[in-house]
């Protein structure tokens, strides 16, 4: 467990388990695609965002 607990990456992998374990919910209503409007635009430059 020590050795577990000093891996520098496992808050990343248990916050990706988290993801994963809460996108297995088919009740769950996902964002509008506007939640991601920031980081759609870091990666793709800005956009028209009408309608959404």
């Amino acid at each position: 467990r020590a050795l577990i607990e000093r891996d520098p990456w496992l808050a990343d992998a248990v916050q990706v388990r988290r993801w994963d374990d809460r996108a297995k919910d088919s009740a769950a209503a996902p964002p509008r695609l506007s939640h991601y409007r920031e980081l759609l635009e870091r990666c793709l430059g800005p956009q028209s965002w009408e309608g959404l």
